[in-house]
């Protein structure tokens, strides 16, 4: 359910994105991808390129082949080869642990009653079972 700008509510359903139909559909490449990613704007450039919009964007990469044409055409005032290295040599750390905490409630309501209007009701009662459950002692106490 989501909140609209007039106070009233609708309800969403989560959609699945296939990234290899879509890439199939669309006939680019997921380098392509990227490259319209940088051109509409990353968190690296935000903002991408001014005047360039997903459309626009997708239209340049079909049409050209070559990256620096693109980039040289759009008159882009940043290092695209900068960027588009971060996101094919993004380093991934497979050894890691994760630590939970617990659960501080009133920060939770905070945020998602005060903040972003959801139901009081519905967060206290998810707050509570999560609580419930994480007091209940595990088998592997006794293994």
């Amino acid at each position: 359910k989501r909140k609209l700008p007039n106070g009233s509510y609708v309800w969403i359903k989560p959609q699945m994105i296939n990234l290899y139909e879509n890439l199939k559909h669309l006939k680019i490449t997921q380098d392509q991808l990227l490259i319209i990613g940088i051109l509409i704007g990353t968190d690296f450039n935000p903002g991408g390129v001014r005047g360039i919009g997903p459309k626009t964007a997708l239209r340049l990469v079909q049409q050209h082949k070559n990256y620096d044409n693109i980039f040289r055409e759009v008159k882009a005032d940043f290092n695209w080869k900068e960027i588009y290295a971060v996101f094919k040599s993004m380093p991934i750390m497979k050894n890691y642990q994760l630590k939970w905490n617990p659960v501080d409630a009133d920060k939770i309501k905070k945020l998602l009653i005060d903040k972003h209007d959801f139901s009081e009701e519905r967060v206290n009662n998810t707050l509570f079972k999560i609580t419930k459950n994480n007091n209940q002692e595990g088998l592997n106490k006794w293994v």
